[in-house]
Formats: C-alpha cells, structure tokens, sequence
C-alpha cells in the first residue's frame, strides 16, 4: 500500500526526489508524483485528489503559486516562474508521508532593458554633489532585477541643457544595479540626464534645476571708458555677483570700488546689489587734476575669492576729447 508520495523526475519511478537546482525565470521543470511503499518501492504515478494538491511550498521573492500548473489527469505538474526567487514543490497525498522536491531557485535571464529605479533630486546647486544617486536597474525580460549581472556598464551624461556634468560618468553594474553616486552640474539652467549602454534602451532622467552656488566673484558688465579729468564716467560702471562656476547670482553684496588716487572725494565707490546680483557705479569721478595716463580699479566684497580687476583706461586732459561718435548722413536723392 501507499506510505509516501514524493515529488520526483521520473514517471515510471526510475527517477529521484528533484534535488535543489537553479532554472531560469520562464524556463518549465516538469515533476511527477510517485507513490512508495514503506520499503521505498514504486507503486505508480499517482493521481491526486485536486488540482490544489499541486502547491508550491516556502516561496520567496515574487513567485507566485499560479507559477505551478498540474496536468489534466493531475499526475504531474509543470513549474514555470516568470519571476525569480525560491521555491520547493509539494504533491499532497492525504493519509500518507508527503516529501517536497528540494529548493528551485529561479533566475533572472540575460540583461533585456535597463530603467530608472531612482531619479536625480529636482534641485541642486552648481557644482555640488547631488543630494541623491542616480540608480539604474538591469531588467530581463521579465522585468526581474539581473543580479547575476556585475559586467555591464553605463554611461551618464547631460541630456539637454547646458553646462557640464562631473563625477564618474561610467559605472560597472554590481549584481544587476548601476548607482552614480557623485554627479554635479556647474552651469545654473534645467538639464536633464541621458545614460546610455551598448546594446541596451537609452534613458532620460526627469528635469533638475541647477541653481546657483554662493557668490565669490565679480564680472563687469560694463567696463570703465575712457574720461577726462573732473569727469564723471559714463556709462556707469556695472558689476554682476557670480558663484564660482560663473553663474550669476541673485543676492545682496556690498560692492566695493578701490580707492585710488584719480578718484574725487565725492564719488561713489561702495554700494550694494540689487535683487538680481547686479550694481550700477553711475558717481565715480575723476578728479580735475588727475595724472594722466592709463589706469584701472579693482572691484572686491566680503566674500570674493580675490579683487577683479577692471579693464585699462584712460584718464586725458580735460581740453582733450575723451571719446566721439562718427555720424554719417546719407545722402537724399
């Protein structure tokens, strides 16, 4: 009479009880149900009494029980899982010992498709580190996660938008996950990133704004011209805040003109930016008897990395002509 049903390779018993065994995801494993007696013989390739009597038994990761289908005459059953993880198979006879197949693992197949699993942050400053990693997954087919993939390689870089990305642009995939973990733009406007691996689906990652970073330094937007004595310079001279990575910056400064010797009493050199980073030096005036010659200033704030130093110009004697336009006419017809 029957003592044990086990899960087994072999209809005709010939086989043994499936040993523990790596497949891969969607590949089928057919197994059997075998009746012994007591002493381990083979009495028959038993039907069971439901289709439920087929399970699957100490599953993880995602397999799902749907992943095991018996036959119509419920004798065998095939084992396909889509999705990887681990599993044993149970043929349940009742009133008699029941032995599990041993442990299946299923694998994921060859790399199919790479996807975002983690975006950049919305928000980051120019030239500093993101405050999250990029990370890319390596999918099969089936959408399951290739851990047994530590080969492939990625390369990030900007997508659209301006500027230049830093960090380590090409990574190696360590069990089927590939993380750019020290990425910074240095130029203040909305980029996206593109990674990109041979054989594989390109990706873009969603929008980042770049800001600016904190201001260290100085440009001028326009430079001094040159002016005669007792002159006031015209146009104003502007100056504009920048970060390091010559973004402007939109912050209050106080900006402040070098004090030299050509300069009246009673010009302005120190002021603060407005709301956009920006100042007009429209009151520096030279004095009515400035040496004349070629000159410049220099232009610093409290937090400037070193003083920037304006472009040449000349101070001319005030009987001189310090600057013109030539006017045409053109003649009417």
């Amino acid at each position: 009479s029957v003592a044990e049903v086990s899960v087994e390779t072999a209809a005709n018993g010939t086989g043994q009880v499936v040993q523990a065994q790596d497949i891969l995801a969607g590949d089928p494993l057919t197994v059997y149900a075998i009746a012994r007696d007591v002493g381990g013989n083979f009495i028959e390739n038993i039907a069971l009494a439901d289709e439920s009597d087929w399970s699957l038994i100490d599953v993880t990761g995602d397999i799902i029980q749907g992943a095991i289908s018996p036959a119509a005459n419920l004798r065998s059953a095939t084992f396909a899982s889509q999705q990887t993880g681990t599993a044993k198979i149970q043929a349940f006879y009742s009133g008699v010992t029941v032995t599990l197949s041993q442990e299946i693992t299923v694998l994921p197949r060859s790399v199919d498709a790479m996807v975002i699993n983690t975006q950049p942050p919305a928000t980051a400053k120019a030239g500093e580190t993101f405050s999250n990693a990029v990370v890319v997954h390596l999918q099969d087919q089936f959408g399951n996660l290739v851990t047994t993939n530590s080969t492939t390689q990625a390369t990030i870089d900007i997508g659209s938008g301006n500027g230049t990305l830093s960090g380590t642009l090409t990574k190696t995939a360590s069990n089927g996950v590939i993380t750019f973990d020290d990425l910074s733009a240095d130029i203040a406007n909305a980029i996206t990133l593109e990674i990109t691996s041979s054989g594989l689906n390109t990706l873009s990652t969603n929008s980042i704004s770049i800001d600016h970073n904190e201001a260290v330094d100085l440009n001028y937007l326009q430079q001094p011209t040159n002016t005669a004595q007792n002159t006031t310079i015209t146009p104003p001279v502007g100056l504009q805040l920048l970060d390091a990575y010559g973004n402007a910056v939109d912050s209050v400064a106080t900006v402040t003109i070098s004090a030299e010797g050509y300069w009246k009493n009673s010009s302005t050199l120190s002021g603060d930016t407005d709301a956009s980073g920006s100042i007009l030096f429209d009151n520096l005036n030279s004095l009515n008897n400035a040496t004349i010659g070629t000159v410049n200033f220099d232009a610093s704030f409290t937090w400037i990395n070193s003083p920037v130093t304006s472009n040449n110009f000349e101070i001319i004697s005030s009987g001189d002509l310090a600057k013109f336009v030539i006017e045409t006419q053109t003649e009417e017809a």
